[in-house]
Parts: structure tokens; C-alpha cells; sequence
């Protein structure tokens, strides 16, 4: 029996976590929820590691890329996969599987998903 891929969902919009989040479980994933790059580090300290991160940039308290950065630093969580979602246009990748432009395309953001979750 195969795990089920989990996704940690990274992003302070509530209708981006509510629909997004619904749309993916109903795909199959576990999905869990951070509102922003420091509860993000806090639930990855204490919970099992998810198979992708989906990380929004711009958020109060720690943005995505000050959370990409306190990543970098931690070698166990430096190999999760992360795509990045956001509105902004941006040529950094800082180390990221992908970047996939606001407003989503549920059905490119699955074949993203797809592409990069790793197996735990």
C-alpha cells in the first residue's frame, strides 16, 4: 500500500487555503495548513515532513522568501520540494522545483504537484 503524497500549504489567504486545499484533497493528498513562514518552520519541527511544500510569497509576520531562506539552512528540510505561488513577476528561484503564477490553473498546479512530490 502506497502513502498518501502530503502537501504543506503555505499562505495567508483564506480562500486560497479553503478552495485550493478542498480541491486537493479531493485529489488524493493530505494537505496541511501554515498561514505563514514561521508556522510553516513550526510545524515542520514537529510533524512528519510532507512530500511538497506549496509556498506563497507575500505574507505578514515571515514571507515565502525568508522561509526559503531559514530552509536552505536546515539540511532536513532542504529536500523537500517547493513550488512557489504567487502573483509577482520574479527571475529568482532560490532553489525551488517550480513557480506557479497566481491566479492557479487547478489542473497546472496538479500536473506541477505530480511532477515534483518525492515519496516519504
Amino acid at each position: 500500500m502506497t502513502a498518501v503524497p502530503s502537501i504543506l500549504l503555505i499562505d495567508d489567504s483564506e480562500h486560497v487555503v479553503e478552495a485550493r486545499g478542498e480541491v486537493l484533497v479531493m485529489k488524493g493528498y493530505r494537505v496541511a495548513i501554515a498561514r505563514d513562514g514561521q508556522q510553516a518552520l513550526d510545524y515542520l519541527r514537529t510533524h512528519l515532513l510532507p512530500s511538497l511544500i506549496l509556498l506563497d510569497i507575500v505574507m505578514p509576520r515571515m514571507d515565502g522568501w525568508e522561509f526559503l531562506t531559514q530552509r536552505a539552512r536546515q539540511e532536513r528540510l532542504s529536500s523537500i520540494p517547493v513550488v512557489i505561488t504567487f502573483a509577482a513577476e520574479t527571475n529568482e528561484r532560490m532553489n525551488v522545483a517550480a513557480i506557479v503564477r497566481k491566479p492557479w490553473n487547478i489542473e497546472d498546479l496538479l500536473k506541477v504537484i505530480k511532477e515534483h512530490t518525492v515519496e516519504n
